[in-house]
């Protein structure tokens, strides 16, 4: 019975430690804190969970561009069409020491952040990058 247990608890352990969150990831980007925002586009922002939902709503497609929200957490986005709603998991977000966005979750040991901005920042040809603010949609208290 004793040498049944000490098989068991390593391996309690490391099913466990499947279920931990992830950890931190590669240091990602620093806000573009000088590039004022140019515009608000018609992109609205539902939070589902751990998970954003955004939804295309305007004449435009956008290309490939960074995605940040709350002006510290970021992600690339290959591109969002006209009409186009894409599903993005919060927790792919990272900020600029790597740190993830907290997004909650059942087994999540601290609140998750608010979503409160949204905004892409997109490159020309010519290197200049422009700030565009999406409408994000206030979550339910």
């Amino acid at each position: 019975m004793r040498h049944a247990s000490l098989l068991v608890a390593p391996v309690l352990v490391l099913a466990l430690s499947g279920c931990a969150s992830r950890g931190p990831a590669e240091g990602g980007r620093v806000f573009p804190a000088t590039t004022p925002q140019s515009s608000v586009a018609d992109v609205h922002v539902f939070r589902d969970g751990t998970s954003i939902r955004l939804t295309n709503s305007t004449g435009r497609s956008f290309g490939p561009c960074v995605l940040w929200i709350n002006r510290a957490f970021s992600r690339e986005l290959p591109g969002l069409a006209v009409g186009e709603t894409l599903e993005l998991d919060l927790r792919e977000f990272v900020d600029e020491h790597g740190a993830r966005f907290r997004a909650g979750g059942f087994f999540s040991t601290e609140p998750p952040k608010r979503v409160v901005l949204v905004q892409i920042a997109e490159t020309a040809q010519d290197g200049a990058t422009t700030l565009t603010g999406f409408i994000a949609i206030a979550e339910a208290e």
